[in-house]
């Protein structure tokens, strides 16, 4: 009975995570092929703005890396939300670094001493931590504050919510008494990768953390989070401001025969 539960368990963690990856690649494809449609017929680059592409990539590089035009507005939600990012980011970084460690390792490419793993591990939960730190931070500016709570949805608190518990389960792998067995985790996460199915490692929060963030992948070209994708594509940000210079054609006029 206990090889048979697993076995099942094995199939319905791979299909989740499998079906969200499906899903979430369609989904952001099918939403930069909406935004790729959209004509724009003016010149709508947001002031002040550059009117050389240098410019704009300056700009553009400023907000996607410091949050420079949130910076010029609310600061608090400034500082909580580059906080959260920088560190998500790092997180996201240290989950690639131990994939990528675990194959060199394996082919004999390179060998990492297990302080230094130590040492990375320790970082990666302070890090953790203040990542958590940073969304509560957000969840009470959203709370409290009158302008974010009337354009802030339930589904946004759900989303908020569903990120933080992400952090919260990867944080409790941290700790030793709740840890899952490394190497299996990495034996598993490559299988799924490969296409070559591996033995889920039977830990909860493990379990749970792999749920919902498949569950954070389903949902995340249908929310606020395709914001990710789309600030490249923006025509606010993305486009010089130089209609003197530069005739801007009208997609609408060439489709018409103008």
């Amino acid at each position: 009975m206990q090889i048979s539960v697993h076995m099942l368990l094995n199939v319905a963690v791979y299909s989740l995570l499998y079906i969200s990856t499906v899903v979430f690649i369609i989904g952001v494809w099918y939403q930069i092929s909406d935004i790729l449609k959209s004509p724009n017929p003016l010149v709508i680059s947001q002031n002040p703005q550059s009117d050389k592409m240098s410019g704009v990539i300056r700009r553009m590089a400023g907000d996607l890396f410091l949050f420079t035009s949130l910076s010029k507005g609310d600061r608090y939600l400034w500082i909580n939300g580059l906080i959260m990012h920088v560190t998500l980011a790092i997180l996201m970084g240290f989950h690639l670094f131990g994939l990528v460690s675990y194959l060199a390792e394996r082919g004999n490419y390179i060998h990492i001493s297990p302080e230094i793993m130590g040492f990375l591990s320790t970082i990666a939960s302070i890090i953790g931590v203040i990542f958590i730190v940073s969304l509560i931070m957000l969840m009470i500016k959203r709370s409290n504050d009158e302008k974010s709570a009337y354009y802030t949805k339930f589904f946004d608190y759900f989303i908020i919510l569903l990120i933080f518990m992400i952090g919260v389960t990867g944080v409790f792998m941290k700790i030793s008494s709740f840890s899952p067995d490394l190497p299996a985790v990495k034996s598993f996460m490559i299988g799924a990768f490969t296409f070559h199915s591996k033995p889920v490692p039977l830990n909860m929060f493990f379990i749970t953390h792999i749920a919902l963030v498949s569950i954070l992948l389903i949902v995340f070209p249908f929310t606020k989070l395709i914001h990710a994708v789309g600030f490249f594509f923006s025509p606010t940000r993305n486009m010089p401001n130089n209609p003197r210079e530069v005739r801007h054609i009208n997609v609408w006029d060439t489709n018409n025969g103008d």
